[in-house]
Parts: C-alpha cells; structure tokens; sequence
C-alpha cells in the first residue's frame, strides 16, 4: 500500500502521486492551453519566445532530456511582459517511470523572485540579468522531469515564462531544444485546498559560510557595498576583518570580526544558502576589544529581490527592502581574545546578546544595520564579531507532515508531523484526495518536548484501497 504525504513539498526521496494533465493549443481563459506561438517547447529553446499557460497557477512541464544528469540548480528567465504572470514558487521531481502517469520524486522546491525586467521575446538573447536562480542539493538523476508552478506573482490570465533549464554540479544544462516536453498541470496531490503549496521557511540556525555576504553602509538611496582597505572614515575594513568573518562560526580573537571604519550605518546584506527564512531571533557577539566600537543599535531588513553581488560602489536599492525590526543593544563589556567556535542554538559561550522579536515573514535575503555605536567620539569605526540568525519554532508553523509508516502485516499506520507544543491537530484522510470527510482523530495535542508529533499506530482506514492520503490542520 502506498500513502502520501500532501501537507509538505519539503522533503527529498518522496514520491507524490499526483494527477498530471496534459494541456493543448488553445486560448481558453483558466484552461490548461496556450497560444500556438507560445508552446512548451519556448520554454527550453533557449531563446527569449516565451511559454504561456492560461491555467495560470500549478501549471508547468514535463521534460524528457536526452541528456543525463543530476540537477542541482534551477534558472529561470522572464518572459517579455506583464511581470504579475511570473512564477512565484516552484516544485521540481523526477521520475523513471512514465512521464504522465509515474510517481515523481521530490528534489527541491523554493520561492521564485524574478526581477520586473524583461527579456524581449522571439529569438532574443536571454539576459542574466533577467533570470533568478534557485540552488539545492541533489545527487540523483531521472528520466523525466516535472516542472511546476505553484503561485504566481500577482493577478493575471496566465503564467509566463522565457526559458527554463536544469543544471548539474558542473554547471552543465540538462535541458536542450528539441527534448521532448509537455504542457501540463498538476492536480491538489502537490497544493492542497487550503492554499498554495510553497516551500516550508528554514528553522533553527540559518547563516554559514557558505552564505553570500555584502558589506557596506546605508545611506538614503541605498546600501553602498564597501571594500578591503585601510583608509580612515571610509566605506572599507582591514583585510583580515572583512564582513565574512561576520558568520564564520566564531567569537573572539583579533581576526575574527567585522570592522567598517565608515563607523555608523554600517552592515551587511546577507543571502542565506539554505533558502527562504522567516528570522525571529538574532544574536550579537562583542569583538576582542575597544568597546567603544559595540553597535549600539540595529536595523533588520528583508527582501525576495534576487541580490546579486556586484562588487565596490554597487547600490543595492533600500526599496527592495522591508523593514523587519530595529532597537537598541546592551552589548557586554566583556571581550573575548581568543576565537572560539559560536556552538549550537540555545548559545552559551561567550560574551553576546539575544534579540527576540515578531516575524512570520519570509525573505530570501536579509540587510542588517548598525546606525550608532556605544561612543561615536572615541571610536573610529563600528566592530562586530559574530551573528546568527534563528527560526525560532512558534504558533505559526504550518504542521507539515515528516514521515508516514505502514505496517503490511498489521495493516496498521502512524504518522509524523512538525509541530507546536501547546497546539492540537486534527488528522484527516482521503482515499482520491477529494473527499477529506474521515477524521482519523480530532484533538491530537502536540508533544511539549519535542518539535513533531506521531500519531499512532491506527488501523489503515480503507484496506480495500492500495493508496491512501493524509492532511494535518491545527484544530
């Protein structure tokens, strides 16, 4: 018997049994059709003639490459108009099975942030510029791929695409003009009644050192990148105290900090690796000395603009950003002279503050400031050692289901969900994923020590049929 998990796109090696309907050439509005000028196949020709889909939402395509490969990264170009037509999310699987009618496992899912700038459509170069980029990590390689569209950027007729390609580790695309590919659209296995079905925000500890790291200052236009030197007042920092040492892992010692002798407005924009992030906490670590130099204040700002690191005097707009927090800080006097790794969340180590606050937004990249400093007089620049940015788990997480088990000898089942202490649920079952009537219980409270909740083992539902569905909802 096979059961599949419908409140979650968030996890690998699992296979989504979905309805996946093939469209054709037509201009019917809120049907899975298109222009005859318009087909799939725009959407790996790589060229600017897009691919346009009147079903709009949960639209996409299915490609079968000639070439091999195991996609690590997913580009995407704008098409020639109407940004509100842009995918806003995506979902990507493979399957060796049948293109249409196979069980197609999950590889990775991400919001989408096009820019408002456009490609010109036809046999027009597509531009860097004009595209956006989603990385995840991926070692397998399928037959066929399916590619979806969950949400769209705004209200419009259609969903609109220049191009779409597949890339593997090397950098090599998957896709080629002339594959075969199909328009389709993809039934509520991949987003249920309730709303979109877009990729679970990040928890826990978010930066590393992988992520991209701006620095640079704050003015009334924008956030003005910085660079390595030595010259006093300036948008720079030494070169042994760039803004990488910022998330390095560790506190202490006389490299391992931030410094920016431009002293106020000070920061850096962040672009965490792991993706889409809603971020509640942030904690601040002293430097090795002259604490005149502690931020005194910060600012937290987000954006789903695709920031991409232009190099020194590049200005990165502060309207791409809304503001998240601000406040002041009570840094510790005490330094710490030798570098120390940060540890894991709850933190213990070391001379820091923790800023809790709201937030149940998501962004993709954050810019954080320091407008003053502990003493602007005696200092002659802002210093920092350390941050890290958490998730901390809260009343809004969505409770996305983790793990389903089977027991075939007993016919019995339990199932695992992300949770919130405190929280009860209700767990519903479906033979087609049409009839949610079956409650399999209505007041299951979630584990207080513990961030999922596994109901069961309870007796499969329906043994008469050799699949069945499960939805969890907060009660």
């Amino acid at each position: 018997m096979r059961f599949v998990l419908v409140s979650t796109i968030t996890l690998a090696s699992v296979a989504h049994s979905a309805t996946i309907t093939v469209g054709t050439e037509g201009f019917a509005g809120g049907v899975n059709n298109w222009p005859g000028g318009e087909p799939p196949s725009a959407a790996i020709d790589g060229a600017g003639q897009k691919y346009l889909n009147f079903g709009k939402e949960n639209t996409g395509i299915v490609v079968t490459p000639t070439a091999g490969g195991a996609p690590t990264s997913l580009t995407y170009w704008a098409a020639n108009d109407s940004p509100n037509r842009d995918p806003a999310s995506f979902w990507l699987g493979g399957t060796n099975g049948d293109s249409v009618t196979g069980d197609y496992t999950f590889i990775a899912s991400g919001l989408l942030a096009l820019p408002d700038s456009r490609n010109q459509g036809g046999t027009a170069e597509l531009l860097e510029s004009n595209s956006a980029t989603a990385s995840f990590t991926n070692d397998a390689s399928f037959t066929n791929y399916l590619v979806v569209f969950p949400t769209l950027k705004g209200n419009d007729n259609s969903m609109q695409v220049a191009d779409v390609q597949l890339f593997d580790a090397a950098g090599t695309g998957i896709f080629a003009p002339g594959d075969t590919i199909l328009g389709v659209q993809v039934d509520g296995a991949l987003v249920p009644d309730d709303g979109p079905l877009v990729p679970k925000p990040s928890t826990g500890l978010l930066l590393s050192t992988e992520d991209q790291i701006i620095g640079g200052i704050l003015t009334d236009t924008g956030f003005i990148e910085g660079s390595a030197s030595g010259a006093a007042n300036g948008n720079n920092w030494p070169g042994g105290e760039p803004p990488e040492e910022l998330i390095d892992g560790s506190f202490g010692g006389g490299g391992a900090k931030y410094l920016n002798f431009f002293k106020l407005n000070t920061g850096v924009i962040i672009t965490p690796t792991v993706g889409a992030s809603v971020v509640d906490r942030i904690t601040f670590w002293t430097a090795n000395d002259a604490e005149s130099r502690d931020p005194a204040s910060f600012q937290l700002y987000g954006t789903n603009k695709i920031i991409i690191k232009g190099g020194p005097g590049t200005t990165y707009p502060t309207t791409d950003f809304t503001l998240i927090t601000e406040g002041a800080l009570e840094l510790p006097s005490d330094r710490a002279t030798i570098a120390t790794p940060i540890g894991d969340p709850p933190f213990s180590t070391g001379p820091f503050q923790t800023v809790d606050f709201s937030n149940t937004k998501t962004y993709t990249s954050f810019m954080l400031i320091f407008p003053t400093v502990k003493d602007a007089s005696s200092a002659n620049s802002m210093q920092v050692s350390e941050v890290a940015f958490e998730n901390v788990i809260n009343s809004s997480i969505d409770p996305a289901i983790t793990e389903i088990n089977y027991d075939k000898a007993t016919d019995m089942i339990d199932v695992t969900w992300l949770s919130q202490p405190g929280q009860n649920y209700i767990l519903y079952y479906s033979p087609d994923l049409i009839d949610w009537s079956t409650d399999i219980a209505d007041s299951i409270e979630a584990k207080d020590d513990s961030e999922v909740t596994t109901f069961g083992p309870f007796l499969n539902p329906n043994t008469k049929l050799l699949k069945g569905f499960f939805r969890v909802k907060k009660n």
